[in-house]
């Protein structure tokens, strides 16, 4: 089953197939494809990346632990931000990753999703070596979706609320302070 479809820009017979069972690499517009298992992106089991690829053939894999990167066409993947202290603001490793998109300018841009972390949405400038946070940081929203616009001066966030406390009411009384249905969040 496929997950995810992304094309290399600037290299229109790239062709990149999430599937249920690693990923499929075509440079012919798909009359061929190499087999990247699993273990080879860096996971394992029912977990399904979401892949991103730079104009310089970069491809970028979401993780549980984080973000993947390839930077030799598929041949290793590594992680992004290796060279950050675990704990240091941008030690993101540690997180689920689980929106990603590349602006046509090369920015990265990742969201993270992991229960009982504040989570946000990042930004690199330098390939996915080093990451800043966004300011939208949360631990009641889980980001699931970016969009760089196309112009480099918009980014769409998305993501949804897995709380039902409403952060802007702290009275326990459930009278004063109502539960939230589920939200659908959009920045």
């Amino acid at each position: 089953r496929s997950t995810t479809v992304s094309t290399r820009p600037g290299a229109p017979s790239d062709l990149f197939l999430g599937v249920t069972f690693g990923l499929l690499i075509s440079r012919d517009s798909g009359a061929s494809f190499r087999w990247l298992c699993e273990n080879a992106v860096g996971y394992a089991g029912v977990f399904d990346p979401k892949y991103r690829v730079a104009s310089d053939g970069t491809i970028y894999a979401t993780n549980f632990d984080g973000l993947r990167v390839s930077r030799d066409g598929g041949c290793s993947f590594e992680f992004s931000t290796m060279a950050a202290a675990p704990g240091s603001p941008g030690a993101i490793f540690e997180k689920w990753v689980d929106a990603i998109d590349v602006a046509p300018n090369g920015e990265v841009w990742i969201g993270t999703a992991d229960g009982g972390k504040p989570n946000d949405v990042y930004r690199s400038q330098d390939m996915a070596h080093t990451f800043s946070p966004m300011g939208l940081a949360s631990s009641q929203v889980w980001y699931k979706s970016l969009v760089a616009g196309r112009d480099g001066a918009r980014l769409y966030a998305s993501g949804y609320q897995v709380t039902t406390a409403d952060p802007n009411c702290t009275d326990p009384d459930p009278q004063i302070c109502p539960p939230l249905p589920p939200r659908v969040r959009l920045y």
